[in-house]
């Protein structure tokens, strides 16, 4: 430990990174984030918050769950889905839908 580590709390480091502290305890938990137990609470060095964050993935966020590179999914066909004798509920083509106000004359 260097002489200027500064021993941070549960709750001090779920401040800076704007998390619950549930959130910090999963991290201690899992093994992501370093600290240390005395008694029932945790001591956590901000040298392992930095090195947290160093070891922590860069760029586009979700990149490596994957989550943003899958294409969405396309409506190519109409009927897929619908139960078999159900009516379409909007007219299909090009014909105009009827005004929802009666024209006054």
């Amino acid at each position: 430990m260097a002489d200027d580590d500064e021993i941070l709390l549960v709750s001090q480091v779920a401040s800076e990174f704007a998390v619950t502290e549930q959130t910090v305890r999963a991290w201690l938990h899992s093994g992501k984030l370093k600290g240390r137990r005395v008694g029932k609470a945790y001591r956590i060095l901000r040298s392992d918050v930095l090195a947290m964050l160093e070891a922590a993935p860069t760029g586009e966020r979700g990149q490596h769950t994957g989550l943003w590179e899958r294409d969405a999914p396309t409506l190519d066909a109409p009927d897929e889905g619908r139960r078999s004798g159900q009516k379409q509920v909007w007219p299909s083509g090009d014909t105009p839908s009827p005004p929802l106000i009666p024209a006054q004359q």
